[in-house]
């Protein structure tokens, strides 16, 4: 959930090359095997047609998600187009699960926790929000309001590469012995992408990681004034048809409040739930622990919501949040939003 903690975002990048490279003894052949597989594949199902058959002005992703071979989709598409390998190794000796298939969309909201699993190739999927935050300590209370909290996803030019952008609008009001102020204006923006490693092989989860940045770019009252590089590494388990364990740990560079930039490091934990075909639950335990800070402390949260489903393409949610120690904002955060998919 990119917007729900506004100012919380990433650090550096060579911790996800260390990652990769570690998953290489365990993790056999990357996009070029794939991708002879996939057309492989291809071939076999083409075999036999003619070879002045009409082509069919739509196409058929993996996945069975049809796309038109015109406008904006074709653009996303590149050059892999169908023989893209949805992700770029897999489990060496372990067979992918074969749980049912979910058509529905997989939002990054209103969880904390960030989906392992992608867009799809040629799929743009907007993910939306409003959320109250609220804090009383030593007499000050300080409510922020995140508004809109778009995420812009997009497959683009591979199955297994997914380009994500955001930003949100703010207001903040700090009140304390009768006397109030309030500040308003826009957040710095987030730009990323995730990159599909593996998929769920048995005990081995499917994996993904997130390369990604903070822009100096918000108000003077919001931003960090800094470039804020990071990485977030998801991970999950389809533990049966109807419950997935899904975890990120990210190492963020972060700024506190005495404008001296520290590492951050944030541990998740998600149980989402299927409670009925439109219908769905979650809840999550957030650790945020930072290092080097002059003034930042450790923080737990527990976070629960539901998700309903009006289609495949779009969902509705509902979400709140406590503190769980006293560092932690005490009344915490509470919000709703609205995702779709084309």
């Amino acid at each position: 959930m990119a917007a729900c903690f506004p100012s919380y975002q990433s650090r550096p990048i060579p911790l996800a090359v260390f990652i990769a490279a570690s998953l290489l003894n365990a993790v056999a052949i990357g996009p070029v095997a794939a991708q002879e597989l996939e057309q492989s594949s291809a071939a076999k199902r083409f075999d036999g047609q003619s070879a002045d058959s009409e082509t069919t002005p739509t196409q058929t992703l993996s996945e069975g998600v049809a796309y038109t071979s015109n406008g904006y989709s074709n653009w996303l598409k590149g050059t892999y187009g169908a023989s893209s390998p949805k992700t770029l190794m897999s489990w060496n000796g372990a067979e992918t699960d074969q749980h049912k298939p979910n058509p529905k969309l997989v939002t990054d909201r209103p969880h904390f926790s960030e989906a392992s699993s992608l867009v799809g190739l040629g799929r743009v999927q907007i993910e939306t929000g409003y959320t109250i935050f609220s804090d009383r300590s030593n007499g000050i209370r300080t409510i922020t309001q995140s508004f809109g909290e778009p995420l812009l996803r997009a497959g683009i030019g591979a199955e297994w590469f997914e380009f994500r952008l955001a930003t949100t609008a703010l207001t903040e009001s700090v009140s304390a012995a009768g006397n109030s102020r309030s500040t308003s204006g826009v957040d710095d923006i987030y730009i990323g992408a995730k990159l599909a490693i593996t998929e769920q092989a048995g005990i081995f989860p499917e994996f993904a990681i997130f390369p990604q940045a903070r822009l100096p770019s918000g108000s003077p009252a919001f931003t960090s004034d800094r470039f804020l590089p990071g990485v977030n590494l998801a991970y999950s388990w389809m533990l049966n048809d109807w419950i997935e364990l899904e975890c990120n740990t990210q190492f963020n560079n972060r700024r506190d409040d005495l404008a001296h930039t520290y590492t951050e490091f944030i541990q998740t934990a998600n149980v989402e739930y299927e409670l009925a075909e439109s219908v769905g639950a979650f809840t999550e335990v957030i650790a945020f622990i930072p290092s080097g800070s002059l003034s930042a402390l450790p923080e737990y949260y527990f976070h629960a919501g539901m998700v309903f489903f009006l289609n495949d393409d779009v969902q509705f949610d509902m979400h709140s949040g406590v503190g769980l120690n006293s560092a932690a904002a005490n009344l915490a955060f509470t919000g709703v939003g609205l995702s779709w998919r084309y």
